[in-house]
């Protein structure tokens, strides 16, 4: 809000309030008082609206607390998930491998004995 005096007279202005004539040097009078009083509460009771709602936007201390364990527990959670799935490649492939192994053994000893080597 901007309070402004004006240059040729003792009126002060509230931007966006009744203004009082400005030829009018007079002192204000209770109705101007009351007139000005209650746009003044109007503009301080819509400010107030727009803090609390402001207000309610914003997250609290507690609010990012629960959010930041949530994420480490994800995080927690997915790790544990892509290491179990890991483990479990790594057994397929060392059992692959050693299946391959008995063959190539197998296929080794053929050749062997046909070259007479054994």
């Amino acid at each position: 809000m901007i309070v402004k005096l004006a240059a040729h007279s003792n009126v002060w202005q509230l931007e966006g309030m009744e203004e009082r004539p400005s030829n009018n040097n007079q002192p204000a009078t209770q109705r101007d008082l009351d007139t000005w009083g209650g746009q003044l509460t109007q503009r301080i009771d819509g400010v107030e609206k727009r803090v609390r709602g402001i207000e309610d936007n914003m997250s609290t201390k507690d609010d990012l607390e629960r959010f930041r364990a949530e994420i480490v527990h994800e995080f927690k959670a997915a790790v544990e998930n892509i290491t179990e799935q890991l483990k479990g490649a790594n057994r397929d492939e060392i059992s692959s491998l050693q299946d391959g192994r008995a063959i190539h053994e197998e296929r080794i000893g053929r050749l062997e004995e046909r070259a007479g080597l054994r």
